[in-house]
């Protein structure tokens, strides 16, 4: 997961979670729940050298539906990553976006065409008219949709580290 990469730079108190529902809009029993393969979202090691679907077996009971990851950041939602067992469709995306428009709506943007002093540490093919969200589709079966706010705030930490170990990599010159 790629928000996991700027945890060092998240905003004091933080937390994140993570949430399963299913495609058919049942229970998942709780033996569903305890399967490893929700718990390799926060695996920091390296992935396996098999791909998933030769790891699985038919002794394990995989659920079809989707992963919510979720950072709250002093108790508010501030960037959420809609992850899916199968490829996430078109229509699935504008129903995801629409659920986030509040009163705006959505348009085609890149951190290139950002004022001057808005930076984004994620970049994002979306915007929110208003400018709260952004949107960047992490691959076929993930989007994830954060605020602008956090996401400059998490540009402006790590270009601040950078400049702080400068003057260290320099020394001596």
């Amino acid at each position: 997961m790629i928000y996991l990469d700027f945890e060092e730079y998240f905003p004091k108190p933080y937390q994140v979670k993570l949430y399963f529902k299913s495609s058919d809009g049942s229970r998942p029993k709780l033996n569903e729940l305890a399967n490893p393969i929700l718990s390799q979202a926060f695996d920091r090691r390296p992935p396996p050298r098999k791909p998933l679907n030769a790891i699985k077996s038919p002794d394990k009971n995989l659920l079809e539906g989707w992963e919510l990851h979720v950072l709250y950041v002093k108790g508010y939602s501030v960037l959420e990553v809609y992850k899916k067992t199968s490829e996430v469709t078109e229509h699935e995306i504008k129903h995801l976006l629409a659920l986030q428009s509040g009163n705006s709506f959505w348009i085609e943007s890149t951190q290139n065409e950002l004022s001057e002093g808005d930076f984004s540490a994620f970049g994002f093919s979306l915007l929110r008219n208003d400018g709260y969200l952004r949107m960047k589709k992490l691959n076929s079966r993930s989007i994830m949709i954060f605020r602008s706010q956090t996401d400059q705030y998490l540009f402006e930490a790590m270009e601040k580290e950078k400049f702080n170990l400068a003057p260290e990599s320099i020394k001596g010159f």
